[in-house]
């Protein structure tokens, strides 16, 4: 059994070409700004663009960084959004409407990093690359409360599936929906993504679809949250 643990060693992150820090403010679309949030600014990157050609859908994956060595990260908003060559937005993570589980990590570990994917932007125009920000509030750290294990990739008539079998502690309350995400590494790069809404304790095995092209891949899945 791998338990899972939200920190840099258990995703693997390596060094990417795709990173794109934010260090700039992030572009907003005309008359469609990002909405106001509470919270102390985290650092992000975008590791990974993954657009479908076929379907015009969009993955993106993003590098979540708490500074603080002593206390969690609670509660975090993603924004992401996606932009054409000129830099203007064509979409957004946080349109009304949105689960509110598609752009939020409830727990980021004290100094760790976390991946967080987004595979339900709708764009207008084909976008050309993605931008993220994140925000979120401290206190203090606790442990995990699903494992995740078995993961493994499969190929369907839909595309290219990670499948996982998750666990929880027995301790860890009643029922609830937790966002399961998945990324496949070739040669060292993320080249597929994807996420997928589960019961937890309810859903004991989850298929998640992914965009991008998985064959040879290596998949990691985890839990956004403890």
């Amino acid at each position: 059994m791998v338990v899972l643990v939200l920190g840099a060693a258990s995703h693997g992150f390596e060094a990417s070409l795709a990173e794109v820090p934010t260090a700039t403010p992030t572009p907003t679309a005309s008359g469609n700004s990002a909405p106001q949030t509470r919270g102390h600014p985290l650092r992000t990157s975008v590791v990974a663009f993954l657009p479908d050609r076929a379907d015009g859908s969009v993955a993106v994956v993003v590098r979540i960084e708490n500074p603080d060595a002593r206390r969690a990260a609670r509660n975090v908003l993603i924004v992401t959004y996606l932009v054409d060559r000129a830099g203007t937005v064509v979409g957004r993570s946080t349109t009304a409407g949105t689960d509110p589980l598609r752009v939020r990590v409830p727990y980021v570990g004290p100094g760790q990093s976390v991946l967080f994917v987004n595979d339900t932007i709708a764009a207008g125009p084909v976008p050309s690359a993605a931008r993220a920000s994140a925000t979120g509030t401290f206190s203090a750290p606790r442990s995990a409360g699903v494992a995740v294990r078995s993961a493994r990739l499969r190929h369907s008539a839909f595309g290219w599936i990670a499948t996982a079998t998750l666990q929880d502690r027995p301790a860890a309350g009643p029922p609830r929906n937790v966002l399961v995400e998945a990324v496949v590494r070739r040669n060292g790069r993320i080249v597929a993504a994807g996420t997928e809404i589960a019961s937890v304790p309810r859903d004991d095995v989850v298929d998640i679809f992914l965009t991008g092209d998985a064959a040879g891949g290596t998949p990691s899945v985890w839990i956004a949250g403890p």
